[in-house]
Order: structure tokens, then C-alpha cells, then sequence
């Protein structure tokens, strides 16, 4: 606005960043073929979004946009790849939860690809209640503390040890077995190290709603008192030793409680080695079954076991579109 003599060019491959300008004018630059005028009043085409994000599974033809944390190579996109197997879903790994938040809010909010949908994926980790319930609408929350505790399921276990032979009974108690080992190793130091992460968690985000709060006065000295008092422990809602407490308490129930709370608060990358060897196979081995049956058509000789997979994990992931 001061210097309305000058033409400003904004070169950058940040979708989000590109539509925030205020101009009608995108121009296409790609390396082997000429300059592209676009309009994009309607959306950005998906062929064109495809190759800003460097997506290598962005299909043309993808109507559902999923975003996950990790990156090409973690283990949530190829679980959630081989589950939202078709033609019209990709899933794009794009870092931390906040990356998550923020992709899958901006192309929802702002319509940044044409006819399609977009849905977030993120791990439970040690965000506390507070943190969930500020979360917009589009954003889900994996059932389990992170995507080794989702593989870690009871029904999936029991899914991949019936395959492999085991009875029901069997399964069942290696499963109980499972979780018998998987709690013991939550003892003194690491246990301990939990309570520290969730209690830093909720103090984190208590305190980025805190400072939201912040406003800005003519007088100096009273907006310092304003400020100190907002953040101030004396004057939080819970006093920061009651919220530790709640935390210590609430991880002892998880570990007395049911195995869904127990996969809920404890990370899964303690006890999913102690999972697979109750069935005598490596972790890759588990991983490669459940998502190649999961991927299996009619015919195959996982196609049935992916199907059983696919029934558990329609009622702990959200449906694309």
C-alpha cells in the first residue's frame, strides 16, 4: 500500500503462502515447457497441486486429501495408504501435528484444490482433553497414543495370529500376556517420563491459550500486571501441582484399566517388539501382513484377512469423503 508504484513477485512452491496474496494473478513456472497464466478463482487444479507438493502418490484424480504426521518413509502413511487403497485418496505425510493442523485446515478453509475434500490424521501423543476439544472439525485423532499402539489393536492381534494359525483362545491370552509384559515395562523412570510429557503437554497448550489473551494498553506498568496475571499460577483454573497429580492418577488407571486406555496413554513403540514376538515374527514381518492384506483383492490369499483388518480399522479411522 505505501508503494503503489511497485510491482511485487512472490516465487514459491508454499501453496498456503501463495494464496494468501492479495492478486488474481498466478503465473505457472515449470522447467520444460513455457510460462503458464491460471486463474484460480475456482480452486487450483489438481495436476498443478500435485507438482507444487511434490506429492509422488498425488493422483490427478484425487478427490480426498488426507494428511498425516511422519514423513514418505514412516509407518503412519504406509498403514494409512494401504487402508485408503483407491484411485481418489491420497495421504500426504507432512510432518508434526501442528503441520497436520495446519495443511488440513488451510485446504479446507480455503478450497485451495478444486472439488476435494481434506481431513487430517494426527497421533493421540500426550495432548490432553483440552487440546482435542479445540480441534476443527476436520481434524481426527488416531485411537491410540500413536500409529505402533493402533497396530498393537486386540483385534488386530488377534486377526494376524488366527491367520497364522492360532486359536482364539490362544490368541486371546497371548494378548493378555502381551499386555502383561508391555505394563512392566512402564516402572519408576519411564513411567515417570510419562507423567513429565503429558504435564508438559497440557502445561503447553494452557499456555498457548494464555497468551492468545494478551492485549495491548496505553499504560505500560498495567499491561505488564495484565500479563503476569494471565500466566501466573496462582490464578490458573487448576494449580500446576493438582494437574500433575490428575496425571500421575490418570496414567495408574490406564495401566489397572482396559487395554484400550492403556494404548491410549503409553507410546507404542515401548511394547509393539513385545507384541510381535508373542507370535514368534518380526515387527516388519507384522507391518507387511497387515498392510498387504489390507491392499489384497478378490482372490488373493490375504484378501480375507484384509477384509477381517478392514472391518476393525473402518470403526477406529475416519471414512475419506
Amino acid at each position: 500500500k505505501i508503494r503503489e508504484d511497485c510491482r511485487f513477485v512472490y516465487i514459491t512452491h508454499d501453496l498456503n503462502f501463495a494464496l494468501s496474496r492479495q492478486t488474481s494473478e498466478y503465473l505457472i513456472i515449470r522447467p520444460t515447457s513455457e510460462p503458464e497464466l491460471i486463474d484460480i478463482s475456482e480452486g487450483v487444479p489438481n495436476d498443478i497441486a500435485a507438482q507444487v507438493l511434490s506429492a509422488a502418490s498425488f493422483s490427478i484424480y484425487a478427490k480426498n486429501l488426507i494428511f498425516c504426521e511422519g514423513t514418505e518413509s514412516s509407518l503412519d502413511q504406509q498403514l494409512l495408504r494401504s487402508y485408503y487403497n483407491n484411485r481418489i485418496t491420497a495421504v500426504i505425510p507432512v510432518g508434526s501435528c501442528r503441520d497436520v493442523i495446519r495443511c488440513a485446515t488451510t485446504f479446507d478453509e480455503q478450497q485451495l484444490l478444486a472439488n476435494t475434500n481434506s481431513l487430517g490424521i494426527i497421533d493421540r501423543d500426550y495432548w490432553p482433553n483440552a487440546f482435542f476439544d479445540s480441534l476443527p472439525k476436520n481434524i481426527t485423532v488416531l485411537p491410540a497414543h500413536e500409529i505402533e499402539s493402533l497396530f498393537c489393536n486386540e483385534q488386530i492381534f488377534t486377526c494376524i495370529s488366527k491367520h497364522l494359525g492360532k486359536s482364539e483362545s490362544e490368541a486371546n491370552q497371548l494378548y493378555q500376556d502381551f499386555l502383561s509384559d508391555a505394563n512392566s515395562k512402564f516402572n519408576s523412570g519411564l513411567f515417570n517420563k510419562q507423567v513429565s510429557e503429558r504435564f508438559r503437554a497440557r502445561i503447553e497448550h494452557f499456555l498457548r491459550e494464555s497468551v492468545n489473551g494478551f492485549s495491548v494498553s496505553n499504560d505500560l506498568e498495567e499491561m505488564k500486571k495484565s500479563h503476569y496475571e494471565i500466566l501466573s499460577p496462582e490464578n490458573w483454573k487448576t494449580k500446576p501441582e493438582n494437574i500433575f497429580d490428575e496425571e500421575v492418577t490418570l496414567l495408574n488407571n490406564g495401566q489397572r484399566g482396559n487395554p484400550v486406555d492403556f494404548l491410549n496413554l503409553f507410546p507404542g513403540k515401548v511394547y509393539f517388539p513385545i507384541l510381535v514376538s508373542k507370535i514368534g515374527i518380526s515387527r516388519d514381518t507384522y507391518i507387511d501382513l497387515v498392510c498387504q492384506a489390507l491392499e489384497a483383492t478378490e482372490g488373493k490369499e490375504l484378501f480375507t484377512l484384509g477384509n477381517e483388518l478392514r472391518s476393525t480399522l473402518d470403526t477406529l479411522l475416519p471414512l475419506a469423503g
